[in-house]
């Protein structure tokens, strides 16, 4: 098993020093794989691993797996499609290469996953499609490492999520992250590939998303999105990953560890999806826009200004549904739902903080690690207090926002902030009252604060934070703050 240094993500293993993570471990033996490199001893003992990492008896869990070997029982279960594509990928892309003895431990694992697979297909509303897609594919790739004709359950799930991923925009919002955009480009890409008996009928299905999403990650070109929901970018710059860029043979003398982990971010897939055929499949590449429109649930939309120096992206009104941030996990943690971004690096977005006590929480948050297992803004109310934004940008580089942020009695806060963060910029940055100017060679970017009072300037780093206070004697008799921020743009050659 591949060891990473440092802790796992889930509760089990967030505090121990290293951990042997099975993700990585199953990419690496398609990688090794792919360079010619896996010999059956390897093979047969990372399997024999894998193998006691599963749930075996029957049960609602039966075929999910460990994401750590050091884990006692699944604490994530999208392991499942994580290893379990990886493997049955090897399978179906390396089959003829393997020994019969490593293609019998395969499908010893697939069979059990199957199970898993199958029953993780009783949802009616697949609003996550990072884990519900994942499950859906594996199905179909189980059938195909099994030789099992599809279930009628797998045939009727497969066009009701494809309709309501379609209808309702990807859900929770999942095409506007980089990473998980290609999550789940290197998932629909599996099944236009390797899947061939699949019907026409569910094909074009599953072909609509796949060109929906290759049509946002075109408009995008070499940049990341912005805004962005769902990404760890609370310290530095959004990903940038276009996915045409991984569809390549495994680079010569790249080192299979750092390929490793990246194994949900094309750096094993590409080159099986390469060779396969990808690029004959994949819809013509179109034109980086400079104005970028995207639909999202409940009427949202994403709006972009992207330009070769600069872009500027904000959610049209933010949440895009209700029900999904909780005390342990969500999503306002991980969003960002107004964003700026340049070339060099120059990273920039809102974020409310709050603080009860020595527990300070940030959406977004202030580091992953901090955040992933805990992340509420309140420790004492639930469902926990969301930030809601609504804005209108303009093609012609006006942003006006409108911020707000409930506040409970329950909650307790010492103190509430809304700031604007600058990170990694090497603009000439001029605070003067309710303005800040940030001002380079190309472009200038004014923000405008409508509030009362005038924001405080914290220079940090190479950026800083442009900070407004709520104490707590500010806070008595309010039950939601309410305030607005500007943003003008402009630009030239």
């Amino acid at each position: 098993m591949c060891r990473q240094n440092g802790p796992g993500h889930t509760a089990p293993v967030s505090k121990m020093p290293h951990v042997h993570n099975g993700v990585y471990s199953a990419t690496r033996l398609g990688l090794l794989a792919q360079r010619g490199e896996l010999d059956t001893a390897t093979a047969l003992a990372t399997l024999r691993s894998f193998r006691a990492m599963q749930i075996k008896e029957p049960g609602d869990r039966q075929g999910c797996m460990l994401w750590y070997w050091e884990e006692e029982e699944p604490r994530d279960t999208n392991a499942a499609f994580f290893i379990g594509m990886a493997l049955m990928m090897l399978y179906l892309a390396e089959g003829e290469k393997l020994d019969e003895a490593v293609r019998e431990a395969i499908c010893e694992i697939v069979t059990d996953l199957a199970v898993w697979y199958g029953q993780e297909l009783h949802i009616e509303d697949p609003i996550y499609p990072n884990k519900y897609m994942g499950d859906l594919v594996c199905s179909w790739l189980a059938g195909e490492v099994l030789g099992r004709e599809p279930s009628d359950k797998l045939l009727s799930k497969s066009k009701s999520w494809c309709d309501y991923w379609r209808r309702e925009h990807w859900g929770w919002g999942e095409h506007m992250s980089a990473v998980y955009s290609m999550v789940l480009l290197n998932e629909m890409s599996a099944v236009l590939l390797f899947c061939r008996g699949m019907p026409d009928e569910v094909r074009s299905d599953f072909r609509g998303l796949f060109e929906n999403l290759m049509a946002i990650n075109d408009a995008y070109g070499q940049g990341p999105r912005v805004p962005v929901i769902r990404s760890y970018a609370f310290t530095g710059s959004a990903e940038s990953l276009p996915y045409r860029d991984y569809i390549r043979p495994i680079p010569r003398g790249a080192d299979l560890q750092e390929l490793a982990l990246v194994s949900n971010l094309g750096g094993l897939y590409g080159a099986w999806y390469h060779w396969e055929g990808w690029l004959e499949m994949a819809p013509a590449k179109r034109e980086t826009s400079s104005w970028v429109e995207v639909l999202c649930r409940d009427g949202a939309t994403a709006r972009a200004i992207v330009k070769p120096q600069i872009r500027i992206g904000a959610m049209s009104h933010y949440p895009i549904m209700e029900g999904v941030d909780h005390q342990e996990w969500g999503l306002s943690w991980q969003t960002f739902p107004a964003a700026l971004w340049r070339p060099a690096g120059d990273w920039a977005f809102w974020r409310w903080s709050t603080r009860a006590g020595d527990c300070e929480r940030g959406h977004p948050a202030f580091g992953k690690e901090s955040a992933y297992l805990g992340n509420a803004l309140s420790t004492k109310v639930t469902p926990p207090p969301i930030p809601r934004m609504i804005s209108t940008l303009t093609e012609a580089g006006h942003l006006t926002m409108e911020r707000s942020l409930p506040v409970p009695i329950e909650a307790e806060w010492d103190e509430v902030t809304d700031s604007f963060v600058l990170l990694d910029s090497d603009a000439v940055i001029t605070p003067q009252g309710k303005q800040l100017e940030l001002r380079w060679p190309d472009s200038v970017v004014t923000i405008t604060w409508r509030g009362e009072g005038a924001p405080e300037w914290k220079p940090e780093g190479h950026g800083g934070n442009w900070v407004v206070r709520y104490d707590r004697a500010a806070l008595v008799g309010i039950d939601k703050l309410t305030h607005r921020w500007e943003l003008t743009l402009q630009t030239w050659e």
